[in-house]
């Protein structure tokens, strides 16, 4: 049975609803393909360290996750060239992007974060659990240069390739736009393993899914979640969110969370009216 997708109107500049098209198992099998690689990548990275000692560190177990992310990395870029090669399709080039959706998507995920991060404070939600905290504290042990490679390049690169590239890509075809940001970021939520960091990340991963549809550059969401991931490694290590004079961020965040997305949504209308128009045409051909 032909696969086919009808795609309404879109009508100033907002995301298009599809109708799902096409068969669920169908679509989501070759994304399934890398979270299994990730997934076993990861299990025989940690089995060989605690097989070897017995009982292992939570450095060395860290260590053994970040050479299955380096490994992962090298099979999904394998994976993703080879995916756009049977579509044909093409990753929207990083140079070919206004310096302003730059600005405007690095600056919303910056503001966006800070702002769920004091809501939740106010809330009294800790940003993480009893467990986690356990596991963090050790975490923050370690030297700096590890942490920056674990935390802002390794993870996001994986994880974004994992949710805002080959599932996003997947879902949206077959649940339309909407619904395939918010089963995404659902899911990229359930990754993290716990629920209070599992609130940041579901708003997160609905901007980060966001953006990449909007912009169709998958670059741009990884610097945006290493810039995150940035941020929570600064406030961890620092304490800086604690200060007395930390409420001033706070409201500079709620200022300018709107103004960045607006930036983005405004510079990317003409790119998003013009990639309509050719789904248009093609399904109507």
């Amino acid at each position: 049975m032909a696969r086919t997708t009808k795609m309404l109107k879109n009508r100033g500049g907002r995301l298009q609803k599809g109708e799902p098209g096409g068969r669920l198992p169908e679509g989501l099998l070759p994304a399934a393909a890398p979270f299994v690689i990730y997934f076993l990548l990861h299990g025989i990275a940690v089995t060989g360290v605690m097989s070897g000692q017995g009982e292992a560190s939570q450095a060395e177990l860290l260590s053994a996750s970040a050479v299955a992310d380096v490994c992962a990395v090298v099979a999904f870029l394998f994976l993703w060239r080879r995916e756009q090669c049977i579509r044909g399709t093409q990753e929207a080039k990083a140079g070919g992007l206004h310096g302003s959706v730059w600005i405007g998507a690095l600056l919303s995920s910056a503001a966006v974060y800070l702002l769920f991060n004091r809501i939740m404070t106010a809330l009294g939600i800790p940003e993480q659990d009893a467990a986690f905290q356990a596991f963090s504290k050790e975490w923050c042990e370690l030297s700096v240069l590890r942490l920056l490679l674990i935390s802002t390049v390794l993870a996001p690169v994986t994880e974004e390739f994992l949710f805002r590239g080959f599932l996003l890509r997947r879902l949206c075809p077959m649940l339309g736009n909407r619904s395939a940001i918010f089963l995404s970021a659902f899911l990229f939520a359930l990754f993290h393993g716990n629920w209070t960091q599992g609130i940041m990340a579901f708003s997160m991963g609905i901007l980060l899914a966001w953006v990449q549809l909007r912009t169709g550059c998958l670059l741009l969401p990884i610097l945006m979640h290493a810039g995150m991931n940035a941020l929570a490694l600064l406030f961890a290590v620092t304490g800086i969110a604690d200060y007395p004079a930390g409420w001033k961020l706070w409201v500079l965040s709620a200022l300018l969370a709107p103004m960045g997305i607006g930036i983005v949504w405004m510079q990317t209308r003409d790119r998003w009216d013009k990639q309509n128009i050719r789904k248009n045409q093609k399904e109507r051909s």
